[in-house]
């Protein structure tokens, strides 16, 4: 017998295949889900930019430490419109739940029991892309507010308190 062929034995008894598998298929979950991450981040600053900076004039730094990927413009701000920016992005987002995967309203978890236990597990292709566009479009006003409480959390305390608070 081969070297190979008693290799490929031993990793038959040992279920490498197995492991190989389970290892194979953790590799392809973790990228999928680090290209979906990266995605979120990318189109959460686009409809950051979008609805507040180019709609209402809002600009916000982002975290401390991150750049952000598309530069500020000369809008002036309109305070009036960041209730009418909410409201739309909020429209927006219900409207496009309702038409495609009325499933995928609210947090989702309920619906992940239900597919579990009543549908063997399976969940419409599509309601994974629409969890992932409606935040953007209400998120508008939400992403400073978020950002600038995480710079707050990584700024050293020193720093905390020389900061103007935004309440």
């Amino acid at each position: 017998m081969t070297p190979i062929r008693r290799f490929a034995a031993g990793a038959r008894r040992l279920e490498l295949y197995s492991v190989g598998r389970t290892i194979g298929l953790s590799s392809l979950v973790g990228a999928v889900a680090g290209l979906g991450a990266i995605l979120f981040q990318y189109l959460c600053q686009y409809g950051s930019h979008f609805f507040l900076d180019r709609l209402a004039g809002l600009r916000m730094d982002g975290p401390a430490g991150e750049t952000l990927l598309l530069p500020g413009t000369q809008t002036a701000f309109h305070p009036w419109m960041l209730p009418i920016v909410a409201g739309f992005g909020g429209l927006l987002s219900g409207i496009i739940v309702q038409r495609f995967a009325p499933e995928a309203a609210g947090h989702g978890t309920d619906e992940a029991v239900d597919a579990f236990h009543r549908r063997g597990g399976v969940i419409r292709s599509r309601v994974p892309f629409v969890k992932t566009v409606p935040p953007h479009s209400r998120s508008g006003p939400a992403a400073p507010a978020a950002a600038r409480a995480r710079s707050r959390r990584s700024a050293p305390a020193s720093d905390r308190s020389s900061r103007p608070s935004s309440g």
